[in-house]
């Protein structure tokens, strides 16, 4: 493939308007609205080539530890990791780790208090794309049309494991219970958190019931640990609905510094044909919740960020809010308000500002005026390209 020499042109700041917020919603930390700016942007991973196909193999997933380290996991399958020491300027060659679970993928990571990496082990079954599942359109009395499903099935194992050598080799723990879900998963970007309490906090997606499982009516949620694994507790963030057509998946959390928890999710609208009255697209984007028990009640989802999908997220040193996602092209929001405004976006520029060319964006704080962003390249399936982002004077 021709290397395009990508550079970062500028910051593209416009408004994105959110939308209707259910009653009850606790207000959040007002943060003064910072400008932030990228650098330019280069690439740290170049994998195998991958077909069409296989193109979930390479996918970015950085957190950083204590010690300014940053670990990014850049392989899930294959525990393939890089880190930078130097807060994002450099990165090490890749390493591969080592797992107790063999033929586990390692779907999400995040930090303990401790230090140590901690990790969502899966391993799943799924007959996505078979001739068993049929897909078709189904007509209902108010004129929409939507696309329906019938005859999915997915099962899957979920364990978390620890690392104390940044990613070199893996000790297995706890496995997770996800019910009443009947199965579950975890994805890159939804990063693992531990509160000040010791609470693990696991985002997942998944299914409430076999009629929802049948249908494909995806589900997003929390999962919640007080004892070190033993025990889970869940939370849904946001319910699949056949009535108005809609799914929630992919959820990404954050703390703020007022210990509000954020989630945003993808949210789908299967609506092929609306009626009059009811424009299709209205409930396609990222909805918003949030908790001030440490993830145990959640507010009713809302729009926060229309047409856009899989995101992820960090709450920078200054309290603003940092949302790396994707909306015809890789953006990355900022707001000052836990994500219920989003005061300004920035545009990954290259020689075509418009270009749609990465997808998957992952996320985090490196210091006070510094935050890093790895980014999967389309429609390459195997580079990973990161820049930082520069608190402004």
């Amino acid at each position: 493939m021709k290397k395009i020499t990508r550079n970062i042109l500028g910051l593209i700041l416009f408004a994105v308007v959110g939308g209707a917020v259910s009653g009850g919603i606790p207000k959040v930390l007002m943060a003064s609205e910072t400008a932030w700016s990228p650098t330019e942007a280069r690439t740290v991973y170049t994998g195998p080539p991958y077909s069409t196909r296989q193109r979930y193999n390479v996918l970015p997933s950085v957190v950083r530890l204590p010690d300014g380290t940053l670990v990014a996991l850049v392989e899930p399958k294959k525990l393939i990791f890089i880190r930078s020491k130097d807060g994002g300027k450099s990165w090490t060659e890749p390493y591969v780790g080592v797992s107790q679970k063999e033929n586990f993928t390692l779907n999400a990571l995040g930090v303990r208090r401790d230090g140590c990496l901690v990790g969502v082990f899966s391993q799943a079954n799924e007959n996505l794309g078979t001739s068993s599942v049929e897909k078709r359109t189904e007509k209902l009395p108010d004129g929409r049309e939507g696309q329906t499903y019938t005859g999915y099935r997915y099962s899957g194992d979920l364990y978390l494991g620890y690392s104390k050598d940044q990613g070199k080799t893996w000790t297995a723990g706890k496995q997770i219970d996800v019910s009443p879900m009947i199965s579950a998963w975890t994805w890159t970007m939804g990063r693992v958190l531990e509160l000040d309490n010791g609470t693990l906090i696991v985002p997942v997606g998944g299914y409430l019931s076999l009629e929802d499982m049948d249908g494909i009516w995806l589900s997003a949620g929390v999962v919640r640990s007080d004892d070190e694994g033993a025990t889970w507790s869940f939370s849904v963030l946001g319910r699949g609905n056949p009535s108005n057509w809609t799914i929630f998946s992919e959820p990404s959390l954050a703390q703020l510094d007022d210990g509000t928890l954020v989630a945003m999710m993808r949210s789908e609208d299967r609506v092929t044909r609306s009626s009059p009255g009811d424009p299709r697209g209205t409930r396609y984007g990222l909805h918003r919740a949030t908790s001030k028990d440490g993830g145990k009640t959640w507010t009713s989802p809302a729009m926060s960020i229309p047409n856009a999908t899989h995101c992820s997220l960090a709450s920078l040193a200054d309290g603003v809010l940092l949302c790396g996602y994707h909306s015809h092209n890789p953006r990355l929001g900022l707001s000052g308000d836990g994500g219920l405004n989003w005061y300004a976006n920035m545009l990954w520029s290259i020689e075509d500002p418009a270009a749609d060319w990465g997808y998957y964006t992952s996320v985090e704080v490196v210091d006070e005026n510094t935050a890093v962003m790895l980014i999967k390249e389309t429609p390459a399936t195997n580079i990973i390209r990161a820049c930082l982002l520069r608190r402004q004077p």
